[in-house]
């Protein structure tokens, strides 16, 4: 099926023994429903089809059966860019698209996460307040380095050359919510 999103989320690229080089890219559709696009070779796409954050993109995409969250969509078809959203007026555009359904409530959240009627795996969660940012080491180099020679060892050298160095950091968020209860999401 062909759909409008509203790009808002676009992840670091990753090396993927499967896919080689991938982001994951989420956002809203016209409706204003979430949906995440996965995978999308970036960096090797064509710059005609480059995208960025607050633009809306067009493509074709079906439901992504190897992944269970009912958010999960791949392309198969290319993107086709079009307008980006301004940033005029403190981000008003942005923000009446971006926080029409903005949780609150971490419980209510995760609650709906694993309700079988609602399941969802991406909405827009605004703490009540931030208390700070974490980096912790992921993976260690040699694991970094034994992925990134297997992806050479399936690419030509050419390509090879242009993968992306993988970052071996996690980030987090705490926070707390409007019931005072504290929590920690990856960034």
């Amino acid at each position: 099926m062909k759909r409008k999103i509203l790009v808002t989320v676009k992840t670091y690229s990753c090396l993927s023994l499967k896919h080689k080089e991938v982001v994951c890219t989420a956002g809203l559709t016209r409706g204003g429903r979430w949906i995440r696009i996965y995978p999308i070779p970036y960096r090797f796409m064509k710059a005609e089809n480059k995208f960025s954050k607050y633009q809306w993109i067009e493509a074709n995409i079906i439901k992504n059966t190897a992944d269970p969250r009912p958010e999960s969509y791949k392309i198969i078809e290319g993107i086709r860019p079009l307008d980006a959203i301004p940033t005029n007026d403190n981000w008003l555009k942005r923000r009446k698209l971006v926080l029409k359904n903005v949780y609150t409530d971490i419980d209510k959240l995760i609650c709906e996460a694993r309700d079988i009627n609602n399941y969802i795996s991406l909405a827009t969660f605004k703490p009540k307040k931030i208390i700070g940012f974490h980096i912790e080491k992921e993976v260690s180099k040699l694991e970094i380095k034994k992925k990134r020679q297997t992806l050479e060892k399936q690419m030509s050298k050419q390509a090879a050359k242009f993968l992306i160095k993988q970052v071996p950091y996690k980030f987090f968020y705490s926070f707390i919510d409007e019931n005072g209860k504290r929590s920690r999401l990856v960034f």
